[in-house]
């Protein structure tokens, strides 16, 4: 299965092309900063942070049919949300850790495959 189904999204799109570009574009700025902000936000412990980083990339995934990226955003999202929660302790963490690091393959994954689409 593709990282970024670019049919399906330029279907989604309604076949509109620069709008594929344009959206192509500035994930191709927005991801790469997500991937940092999301480590410097964990390193803080801004468990809001982290979630509201998650749920933006989900939306993007959703638009670029990165599915497992949409997935991990969804499931790194709910981990760190039940981190901001009262007696969440070191196991929960872990779990939550070991999602932002799948998470951040993931983007990277999708990062890659815009990449190799624009050139």
């Amino acid at each position: 299965m593709a990282v970024i189904d670019l049919v399906a999204a330029l279907e989604q799109l309604g076949g509109r092309e620069a709008l594929l570009a344009k959206v192509l574009a500035k994930f191709g700025q927005t991801g790469p900063a997500a991937l940092a902000s999301a480590r410097e936000q964990w390193q803080a412990e801004s468990w809001e942070e982290v979630a509201r980083t998650a749920h933006s990339m989900k939306g993007t995934a959703g638009y670029l049919f990165a599915t497992a990226l949409r997935q991990s955003s969804i499931d790194l999202q709910q981990a760190v949300e039940a981190l901001g929660k009262e007696g969440a302790g070191a196991a929960e963490r872990g779990a939550a850790e070991g999602l932002l690091k799948a998470w951040e393959a993931a983007l990277q994954e999708a990062i890659d495959a815009v990449a190799a689409a624009a050139a």
